[in-house]
């Protein structure tokens, strides 16, 4: 068998983990990224339980440089081919419009 790699922001939870399912079905070997170590674990061990693939981790907080520095250099050095990359971090804070601050929209960015 032939397994790729896909690389996953945000892959914990929601939409990224979903399509990280879908990946592994597709015997795609995987590297999940988010902030939550233990979301992280838990999404693994999911994963694995379901599909014979590898399901690799990296606890990275994308709204600190030098996490993402880390992470920079972590991709630069894979010597495998990703062959797909699913960008699904996010940030969502439900407060009224008006009640947000101008940190809510930094952090959006």
């Amino acid at each position: 068998m032939n397994q790729q790699t896909a690389l996953l922001i945000g892959g914990s939870k929601g939409m990224a983990l979903e399509t990280a399912k879908q990946l592994a079905k597709s015997n795609n070997n995987l590297i999940l990224v988010a902030r939550d170590t233990k979301a992280l674990n838990q999404a693994k061990d999911e994963i694995q339980s379901n599909y014979s693939v590898t399901v690799e981790t990296r606890p990275h907080d994308l709204q600190n440089p030098e996490d993402v520095d880390k992470l920079i250099q972590i991709i630069e050095a894979e010597s495998r081919h990703i062959q797909y990359l699913v960008n699904a971090a996010g940030y969502f804070k439900p407060v009224a419009f008006l009640d947000h601050q101008r940190e809510d929209y930094q952090a959006y960015h």
